[in-house]
């Protein structure tokens, strides 16, 4: 979802919060292992998701927001376009964020639900393809339909059925929610499983943030480590980094807590693990790396 298109609302909520509204500001010129870039192709207009290619050299697979086509844009670590791909059998009504499963798979989430209305949330999976082969087109290998158990209205009052983050791990997919109604999120779990049928989702664990206020505190994206071990969620102020349970819930408090400065990164929408490392990037297509997340010593970003 686009921060300015809600800007009469989020101004109304400042108002009654005291909290400021800072628009994106260019990319910051930081040295050595904090550099970073932008990505470069011009189509890539309004970026709202990360995964990390499952080929080498590791590379990083992104998506337009709502009113794009359905596409996606594979990328080097320093932004540059490698290739483009339409994808055949997807439709794009609001793609908030895109995974990988390490193995090969993508998943794209067309799961945004701004007013928690929808009734057609779905998730693709494709085949990773070879950007050495010609071809730049890929074919969804499987749709999976979802609602959510607990929404009974639609739209929903609290609009607190937004997907915006989306991860693999433990051999299912985890959708984080992002609320506006207060300044949690919902995990739920969706399984990767053949078929059409539409699946239920249960909400797996309500999760209260440690943040101030809602505006800036909602979930726009997440990504799981390769190992399934620590799970990334960026909101609009901060990213958490948690450690995830053997049953899928994740810790009671995050193991780490980098506050963003806004005036710094602007609206973040997507993040992917790279290694030990963390890529992020906004929605004009800035793109931002922290070398270890865990570090104890960094508790912002820019440091």
């Amino acid at each position: 979802m686009s921060f300015l298109a809600h800007a009469a609302r989020l101004g109304a909520v400042v108002a009654l919060t005291g909290c400021a509204v800072f628009p994106p500001l260019p990319t910051p010129r930081l040295s050595g292992d904090w550099a970073t870039h932008h990505l470069s192709d011009p189509e890539i207009r309004e970026s709202s998701g990360l995964a990390l290619s499952s080929a080498q050299p590791p590379r990083l697979w992104t998506h337009n927001d709502s009113g794009d086509r359905a596409r996606l844009f594979l990328c080097d670590l320093d932004g540059a376009l490698v290739a483009e791909y339409a994808v055949d059998g997807a439709k794009a009504v609001d793609w908030e964020d895109i995974a990988s499963d390490g193995a090969g798979h993508i998943y794209i989430g067309d799961i945004g639900n701004n007013s928690s209305a929808r009734r057609d949330l779905t998730v693709y999976r494709i085949a990773e393809p070879d950007p050495r082969e010609p071809a730049r087109r890929v074919r969804v290998e499987r749709a999976l339909h979802f609602r959510y158990a607990d929404q009974t209205a639609f739209p929903d009052p609290a609009r607190n059925f937004d997907g915006e983050a989306l991860y693999v791990a433990g051999g299912a997919l985890w959708i984080l929610t992002k609320h506006r109604g207060d300044t949690g999120t919902t995990l739920y779990r969706l399984a990767d499983a053949p078929g059409d049928a539409e699946q239920v989702l249960e909400p797996v664990q309500r999760i209260a943030l440690p943040i101030d206020s809602a505006p800036f505190g909602t979930v726009t994206a997440a990504d799981a480590s390769l190992d399934g071990r620590l799970v990334a969620v960026l909101l609009y102020q901060a990213i958490l980094v948690y450690e995830r349970n053997p049953d899928g819930t994740l810790a009671a408090r995050p193991r780490a807590h980098i506050a963003l400065d806004m005036r710094r990164t602007g609206q973040v929408e997507g993040i992917a693990w790279v290694g030990g490392g963390l890529f992020f990037d906004n929605e004009p297509g800035d793109l931002f790396r922290i070398p270890n997340p865990l570090d104890p010593s960094l508790e912002r970003y820019p440091p």
